[in-house]
């Protein structure tokens, strides 16, 4: 049974509005795929009933591996929205995250392309990001779309709103790494991009002072609300929660006797003045640093205005050098 209200009504969403429907897949389906169909409508509804409101008697790895045997007995099933729909909730219901549903997200969002209705994958998302409140669960989700394939205007709405938010409880951010290098070098996103990365600003004595700040305010703004309350694999890079349609990284930024770190390519190499004041970005209305460039070629090099397809960020090197701030941020999180 769905929850009372909010489950009720997303349901009759789901099956009104955002569901391909699936009865004219074939002109005349056998009565064992029609009742394949039909069992997995069934599962994909208690998948569904079960991420918004934990049912007791809820077998979540038997229902995976039933659909599991249907595909095998209809292999026609895995190219249709509603059994991908469904496998894709099971997976979620029992724990699992977006990426491993990566095969059935892709399929969903090509059927709607094929479809001409590729606005019913990005409803559909919506639906698992209301169903799943922690934004890591839904990591993966959006693998397969950059933001050459996304509404900018959405993208930077959303943006905007985390940093208000942020704004409110007192925090200041800024646009940030592959971000900011799109809006200073190309005026827009990068295309082939698919996440927006801010950096948020506090003040710091010393690397461990800084890692323990960092942690109570990722607490602080996952009581509110605005991050999983579970922590990552690194807890050093978290997830803002937003109603956007992409994943918007947030990185810490602190101010250390005048010098700037920003992890992970600022280990007190520039000074403050450098972000701060922040300026007003022309093309977004966005916060970004009172000197762009330098803070560019601090994370790209010199040649960050020339687009490099060869580029790597040095992750060894970078977490050596944060390796203080990162070993007492492992120690201050609660895993």
């Amino acid at each position: 049974m769905l929850a009372p209200g909010r489950g009720i009504a997303l349901d009759r969403f789901l099956i009104e509005q955002l569901f391909f429907q699936t009865g004219d897949v074939m002109d005349r389906p056998s009565k064992a795929l029609v009742q394949a169909r039909r069992r997995a409508e069934d599962i994909r509804k208690l998948a569904l009933a079960h991420l918004l409101t934990p049912q007791a008697g809820y077998r979540p790895r038997a229902m995976v591996i039933e659909l599991g045997e249907l595909a095998e007995e209809h292999p026609e099933l895995d190219k249709e929205p509603a059994f991908l729909q469904a496998r894709i909730l099971s997976t979620l219901a029992r724990g699992g995250r977006a990426r491993q549903a990566q095969k059935p997200l892709f399929r969903l969002f090509r059927a709607g392309i094929e479809a001409g209705q590729p606005e019913t994958y990005q409803q559909f998302e919506q639906v698992l990001k209301y169903a799943c409140p922690d934004p890591d669960q839904l990591e993966g989700l959006f693998f397969h779309r950059s933001f050459q394939d996304m509404d900018h205007d959405e993208i930077w709405s959303a943006v905007g709103d985390g940093i208000a938010k942020l704004q409110t409880l007192g925090f200041q951010a800024f646009l940030n790494s592959g971000t900011l290098l799109g809006v200073v070098r190309d005026g827009k996103l990068i295309p082939h991009d698919d996440d927006v990365d801010l950096a948020l600003v506090f003040e710091a004595d010393s690397q461990e002072e800084a890692a323990e700040t960092w942690h109570k305010i990722t607490v602080q703004l996952a009581d509110q609300g605005l991050l999983s309350p579970k922590p990552p694999r690194n807890p050093a890079m978290r997830k803002l929660t937003t109603e956007g349609p992409c994943n918007i990284d947030l990185f810490p930024a602190w101010v250390q006797a005048g010098q700037l770190y920003v992890y992970p390519y600022c280990c007190g190499d520039l000074a403050a003045d450098h972000v701060l004041p922040t300026e007003v970005c022309p093309i977004t209305d966005l916060p970004i640093p009172r000197n762009a460039p330098d803070v560019l070629a601090q994370n790209y090099g010199d040649g960050w205005a020339v687009p490099d397809p060869s580029y790597a960020f040095p992750w060894a090197q970078a977490n050596r050098r944060f390796k203080v701030f990162r070993d007492r941020l492992e120690q201050v999180t609660v895993r």
